[in-house]
């Protein structure tokens, strides 16, 4: 998503298009991603709004001045990583234990554009471990599939 030119032109675009045109059509394209590949949750936050984008629409304005809960987005940006994996509470889906992977969004000259990602219930790792063939390790427990990476 981070590099998909329909995600970028809308950012780019996003204050010259009206609020309800630019949600419907980030809106879509977030359920069409949720939908293909089974996402819990897929998102976009947009730098110049602050906007952040569901399936369902604009969900809210992130502001991790007065909202503890949007401290990961400030924390993701500062970190100076382009990827990111982020366990919390999604606020979205009834505040259930969700693993994030955060995605930073820059233009061709590298600026920010904002941050994208997916999500996915913590019990449900095990079946994209499976999936892919690996384990995964958590601190206090380890899913591990039947099949290795080699083969």
């Amino acid at each position: 998503m981070a590099v998909d030119a329909f995600l970028h032109k809308a950012l780019k675009n996003e204050l010259n298009t009206s609020e309800k045109e630019i949600e419907a059509e980030i809106s879509a394209y977030l359920s069409a991603i949720k939908e293909k590949f089974g996402y819990i949750a897929t998102f976009v936050v947009s730098e110049k709004t602050r906007r952040y984008y569901t399936p369902g629409g604009i969900a809210k304005i992130v502001n991790p001045e007065k909202e503890p809960y949007d401290i990961w987005y400030q924390l993701f940006l500062n970190s100076g990583k382009n990827l990111d994996l982020d366990t919390d509470r999604d606020q979205v889906n009834d505040y259930r234990w969700t693993v994030f992977v955060n995605v930073r969004i820059t233009d061709n000259d590298g600026s920010l554009m904002g941050v994208c990602g997916v999500g996915a219930f913590y019990g449900r790792l095990a079946g994209f471990a499976h999936a892919f063939g690996t384990g995964i390790r958590s601190k206090n427990q380890s899913y591990r599939t039947g099949r290795s990476c080699a083969g």
